[in-house]
């Protein structure tokens, strides 16, 4: 026997206007596949005059948020506003209030999520954020569900698909960064203001939520180590591909030596052997290692409209299921990026005047860094120094780094690349 679900939406934006578009079209498949008669019953919107993409005739539309909030009827709340407030306070009554709740909100799950988490099992409802990382890829169920025997040592990949689509226009048509972005945003990858994408935070905040599955740890994405694509050049992608690797925006996490886990967003050097290496365009992929099964690879749509209502609507029925509710977090430390080893790949602008190989040499033995291989082209006033490195401690290499920026034979837009072993 059928059961029916009466569900309330908040916002009607592009994901919000996904899941009317999904529900209205997938109804009767929704139904037969999961035994849910799921009904969209009221849309709370901030502006009521706004133009809408989809029909709103049947549902009721509303400013009220309490038209959703005290409706008995009403057992899960969607909400697709994105933003800390007021979602997190709409987010916070509707579980006090014995609703089940969706939400793709990314920036919300990993700042505040353990709050949400324990609010939701005192009240005994359940709290889905399958959306949040990687729009349509399972990725949060299967951990929470598909893996629950596993102990995962590590979770990593490419989990914003701005940053990839440019990447991959830089290696597959020579395009530089520049051209690369204004193609982004001309497609709609990316914002007017990129920053949130190419400057690593989106991703900061998604890798936060995974680690907090993972590792049962919550993690603050402020805390986490990132950097972004900005700085990167053509003459970066052209001498990575040189030397067998591709260079991609990677989000990591990881069970460290010891008590603690290593989280942390910035470009790598990844083998072109590597499956992620051929994750290209707009596409998202997640590289999970755990104890009973090794390595899985999960890639898809990591976001648009209906890729993210495809993972909310099944959030809707996992919750009508009771799905698991998480519980008793660990407080794992964060382990500090500077006591970790890497190769590096490193580009130096400089002048083009005799003894400067000689003195960036100096600079790197001195911190105990090796160079594994060298190229020096030629040009006019200013040439590029690239450097592959041996293992050293990021603190040794970092401090060389800086030390030869700060050299007056050293001109702007240095770059430093850790490389995926």
């Amino acid at each position: 026997m059928e059961k029916q679900v009466s569900v309330g939406l908040f916002g009607l934006g592009n994901v919000g206007t996904g899941i009317v578009k999904a529900l209205d079209g997938h109804h009767d498949l929704i139904r037969k596949r999961s035994g849910f008669n799921v009904r969209l019953k009221t849309i709370c919107v901030k502006n009521l005059k706004k133009a809408r993409e989809v029909n709103t005739a049947k549902y009721r539309v509303t400013a009220n948020s309490g038209h959703i909030l005290d409706d008995p009827e009403i057992s899960v709340v969607i909400e697709a506003m994105g933003g800390i407030e007021p979602a997190r306070a709409f987010i916070m009554e509707a579980l006090e209030k014995g609703k089940h709740v969706v939400t793709a909100n990314k920036a919300l799950i990993s700042k505040h999520g353990q709050e949400l988490f324990e609010l939701a099992a005192r009240n005994g409802v359940n709290l889905a954020f399958e959306a949040s990382v990687c729009g349509s890829i399972p990725i949060i169920k299967s951990i929470r569900e598909s893996f629950v025997a596993n102990s995962i040592s590590s979770i990593y990949g490419i989990v914003n698909g701005t940053t990839n689509f440019i990447l991959t226009r830089m290696v597959n048509d020579g395009k530089s960064y520049e051209s690369a972005l204004e193609e982004a945003q001309q497609r709609g990858f990316a914002e007017a203001d990129p920053s949130f994408d190419v400057g690593g935070k989106d991703a900061a905040q998604k890798i936060a939520i995974l680690s907090m599955l993972a590792f049962n740890t919550p993690v603050d994405p402020d805390t986490v180590y990132t950097e972004g694509i900005q700085d990167l050049v053509s003459e970066d992608i052209k001498f990575a591909q040189a030397w067998g690797y591709v260079i991609k925006l990677i989000a990591l996490a990881r069970k460290a030596d010891g008590e603690g886990i290593d989280v942390r967003v910035h470009p790598m050097l990844v083998p072109k052997a590597h499956p992620l290496a051929n994750i290209n365009g707009e596409l998202n992929s997640v590289y999970l290692i755990g104890d009973l099964v090794d390595g899985q690879m999960f890639s898809g749509k990591g976001a648009g409209p209906l890729p993210t209502a495809s993972a909310m609507i099944s959030d809707v029925i996992d919750v009508m299921k009771s799905a698991a509710l998480i519980r008793n977090f660990n407080s794992l430390p964060l382990v500090d990026i500077n006591n970790l080893e890497f190769s590096y790949y490193v580009r130096f602008p400089v002048i083009d005047q005799p003894g400067v190989l000689c003195r960036i040499a100096k600079v790197l033995a001195t911190d105990g860094v090796s160079i594994a291989e060298l190229v020096q082209p030629t040009g006019n006033e200013t040439v590029p120094i690239i450097i592959r490195t041996h293992k050293a401690k990021e603190r040794a290499m970092r401090h060389a780094f800086d030390e030869i920026n700060r050299l007056p034979i050293v001109k702007k837009g240095a770059v430093m690349i850790r490389i995926q072993e």
